[in-house]
């Protein structure tokens, strides 16, 4: 849908895009309203300069920002990646989102649907967000038999050896 703006005459065009597409759009936007802002203004008072150093200032945070925002997306899938792959060989509890019923097995590989990765677990796809358990292949989770024991100091410091433990 194209729309021309009745006070500047610059035509904008909605649609749906992609952030990178859409921070490209928001770029060309800015520097329009800007040329368009210094082409009409009252040549008896001027922009101030500072307003326009404000307004650039301004611009270049929401990029930055935008940006980070990004860099962020992009952190968080190699995080689950990673995750994913180290989970390879373990065995793995998982909630089925639309049954609500439990999936357990040992994790044979990992698949990518668009970008999110789906463990194989005993044949299954089981997306990452969905696993609530994770343990060692064979190991019982239900034996609590070996607790950890902290051992520390008189001054709450641990202690260098097992000798100064006793």
């Amino acid at each position: 849908m194209s729309m021309i703006n009745g006070i500047t005459g610059i035509s904008t065009e909605t649609s749906t895009q992609s952030i990178a597409d859409s921070s490209g759009a928001d770029k060309d936007m800015f520097l329009q309203l800007l040329v368009a802002q210094v082409r009409y203004q009252d040549p008896l008072e001027p922009m101030n300069n500072n307003e326009y150093m404000a307004q650039t200032a301004q611009f270049t945070m929401v990029e930055q920002m935008t940006k980070v925002a990004e860099q962020q997306t992009e952190l968080i899938a190699f995080q689950q990646a990673t995750m994913a792959s180290g989970l390879i060989g373990q065995e793995v509890t998982a909630i089925d989102p639309f049954t609500g019923s439990s999936v357990s097995g040992l994790v044979s590989g990992v698949e990518y649907n668009y970008g999110d990765p789906h463990l194989i677990v005993d044949g299954s796809r089981v997306s990452i967000d969905d696993i609530i358990a994770t343990s060692a292949p064979g190991a019982d989770t239900a034996d609590d038999s070996s607790p950890i024991e902290l051992v520390t100091t008189d001054d709450g410091s641990e202690p260098a050896s097992e000798e100064d433990a006793l």
